[in-house]
């Protein structure tokens, strides 16, 4: 957390901005945010949250960045993103990824980055892949960037190392995550499990 100390999460527990989350060996994770985006965390799995605000629902103010330290994830992008696209970022080793209304698969292992889209598009902010965008209307749905470069290709079983029961979201009570999320380095809650 924000003051330094490591505090073990629950089911329910809350997560704040600046927090990072962490799994370790043969431990997932799986949590929601307020704007409905949802990711599960592979084992041994590092996540940043940098940034997230989130005032109402298409409000100019509204963002999210983080950063995958190391590891892999499963996401399913909420609603931070899906009007304005420069809103959620997710940043992992040099490359910065555009999130859009998107759901897909990320890993950062010793600094190859290897990313899965399986619905939506996003847009790889890199020195070594310059605008490239892969997902829906391009003919590429992963992207592998490491030390050889940026390599864009289609692939018909996309990589995992999450099981499909471990992205099963239970539904959440709405009536207990309302009323807005955390940011401006507040310490409220983004994500209410």
């Amino acid at each position: 957390g924000a003051d330094s100390q490591k505090r073990q999460l629950e089911r329910k527990s809350d997560i704040h901005e600046t927090d990072e989350l962490g799994t370790g060996a043969q431990s997932t994770a799986q949590f929601r945010m307020k704007d409905g985006a949802t990711f599960s965390l592979a084992e041994n799995t590092n996540l940043k949250i940098t940034e997230y605000r989130l005032a109402a629902a298409g409000d100019p103010s509204d963002s999210a960045a983080m950063e995958l330290v190391e590891g892999s994830l499963r996401f399913v992008s909420g609603a931070i993103g899906k009007e304005k696209h420069d809103d959620w970022v997710l940043k992992a080793g040099e490359a910065s990824i555009g999130i859009r209304g998107t759901e897909g698969e990320i890993s950062n292992k010793s600094g190859a980055i290897t990313v899965t889209i399986f619905k939506g598009r996003i847009a790889i902010l890199s020195p070594e892949c310059p605008e490239t965008q892969i997902g829906r209307g391009t003919k590429f749905n992963f992207l592998r960037l490491d030390d050889s470069g940026c390599s864009p290709s289609y692939v018909d079983s996309p990589f995992s190392e999450l099981p499909p029961e471990a992205f099963e979201v239970t539904p959440i009570d709405r009536e207990s995550t309302e009323g807005g999320g955390g940011g401006g380095g507040t310490d409220r809650p983004v994500s209410p499990n």
